[in-house]
């Protein structure tokens, strides 16, 4: 049974000959388990006996190169927030071009909701080279040049057609890509951290990568705000239609934990690892 499943782990695939998910192969190895387990030799654990010693090793090497590859599962970053949400974000200062982290909310929320970008890998891996600002019959559109991990070409490309207003999805791209450090402006990794201290007033990020889990840890937070303000935010509205925030201030208290928590942020020496000289 080892060197069976020796050579199952290492050739299996689908019938059009590309390979599994990485997760997919540990998963398979769960039902086999289960599968010996109520019908041949009872109890039997393909895991942790050393019996399967080498074939666990032959899974683990297959599920290590087919991740290199980007054969893994992608976590989809989820986005429930209603339009009457989302507009009590922008009341908020949660969203827009005042401050460091609206505009990297608003950005982020573009991508997912106008463009369709879901998976935390492919936002994770996203790169200024991968956007192009084009203008078509006087309208401007951003352009994302860049297929999803997962290939496919229909991957809805523009952010939005150009709309006057502070909400502009162009603009505020443009804007986005403005605060960048000044070297960075159009090359390397699309979200970067937030700065804490700049000599430039217009950079207000630092070339640091933000790691796959900040990304969803951002659009989480953003959710949870909206479910408290639109649970009990339009109670709170004063005679001018401005939302009265319930608690401190939740942008600042979001913004400082991104400044501070060292483990939200790839270390530099990683960054420029993959930005070349």
């Amino acid at each position: 049974l080892n060197k069976l499943l020796c050579r199952f782990y290492a050739e299996i695939c689908k019938v059009s000959g590309e390979p599994y998910e990485a997760e997919c192969l540990r998963l398979m190895r769960k039902s086999i388990e289960r599968y010996l387990q109520e019908n041949t030799i009872g109890e039997v654990s393909l895991k942790r006996d050393p019996t399967f010693r080498e074939s666990n090793l032959v899974l683990k090497q297959r599920m290590r190169a087919l991740m290199l590859r980007g054969n893994r599962k992608q976590q989809l970053v989820q986005i429930n927030i209603s339009g009457k949400e989302e507009e009590l974000l922008w009341r908020s200062g949660q969203l827009g071009n005042q401050s460091a982290l609206a505009l990297l909310n608003v950005n982020l929320l573009n991508l997912v909701k106008r463009m369709g970008i879901k998976g935390r890998k492919d936002l994770y891996m996203l790169r200024v080279e991968d956007f192009e600002v084009r203008e078509e019959q006087g309208v401007c559109h951003v352009i994302c040049t860049k297929p999803s991990a997962g290939g496919t070409e229909n991957l809805r490309s523009m952010i939005a057609q150009n709309t006057d207003g502070e909400k502009c999805p162009v603009f505020l791209f443009r804007e986005f890509l403005r605060h960048r450090p000044k070297h960075m402006r159009g090359i390397g990794p699309l979200f970067l951290a937030l700065s804490n201290f700049t000599t430039d007033a217009d950079v207000w990020y630092r070339p640091v990568r933000l790691s796959e889990a900040t990304l969803g840890s951002i659009i989480r937070q953003m959710a949870n705000a909206a479910r408290t303000m639109g649970l009990s935010g339009m109670q709170n509205l004063n005679t001018n239609g401005d939302v009265k925030m319930i608690s401190t201030n939740m942008s600042h208290e979001l913004e400082n934990s991104l400044l501070t928590n060292k483990t939200f942020w790839q270390t530099p020496t990683r960054l420029w690892g993959t930005l070349g000289p």
